[in-house]
């Protein structure tokens, strides 16, 4: 069973993606930006969901902490203005940028393409 960690700061979207995961056979984790790092560390998910609207040294700094304890885990980032994010997370290898207000259908799907590829 897949694992995932979701880190955002938004409570209503944390827990709706929280429910979408589960419901579609994932095991998931998800807090704010304070309790991830430890939650990684004790979990080791397969896939790590990040808020770019994190305040700016905790979504900086977690996914940098990240990349230090596992260089492969896959990370998918949400925000509303990808290119500003890709600038921000420039070599940190992440696997896709999305919109909190894009269809969860096709966040799942990107979730199911980025386990995939950590499978291989």
């Amino acid at each position: 069973m897949p694992k995932i960690l979701i880190v955002d700061d938004q409570s209503t979207f944390r827990a709706m993606l929280h429910e979408s995961l589960l419901a579609n056979g994932h095991e998931v984790w998800a807090t704010q930006e304070n309790g991830g790092l430890n939650l990684f560390k004790d979990k080791k998910p397969d896939l790590v969901i990040l808020d770019r609207n994190l305040p700016q040294a905790a979504r900086t700094d977690l996914l940098k902490n990240i990349r230090k304890l596992d260089r492969k885990v896959k990370v998918i980032v949400l925000t509303a203005f990808t290119t500003q994010a890709k600038k921000a997370y420039s070599g940190q290898k992440v696997s896709a940028y999305f919109s909190k207000g894009a269809a969860v259908e096709d966040m799942l799907e990107a979730i199911k393409k980025a386990l995939a590829d950590a499978a291989r």
